[in-house]
């Protein structure tokens, strides 16, 4: 990977709202990744229990088709977990 989750420079971009707010983190948690298969598994590697104690979640997942620092973030795909 090398960027951070929330790297401006990630081609990917997820925002994880769940279903109801958690103590200390509140009600949405994105992250960023260079791949849409890799989102999908931070998702599911780092927060799956943030999901199951928000009892589910809607993931929003985007795409920067330009290159960074430009941007044009374009909708990919949502679903429910």
């Amino acid at each position: 990977m090398g960027k951070s989750f929330n790297s401006p420079k990630n081609r990917f971009h997820a925002e994880i709202t769940y279903n109801n707010a958690l103590d200390g983190i509140g009600g949405v948690s994105s992250i960023g990744a260079d791949t849409i298969e890799e989102i999908k598994a931070i998702i599911g590697q780092h927060y799956s229990q943030n999901i199951h104690n928000a009892k589910g979640a809607t993931v929003r997942i985007v795409e920067n088709e330009k290159t960074y620092p430009d941007f044009s973030w374009v909708f990919r795909e949502s679903y429910s977990l």
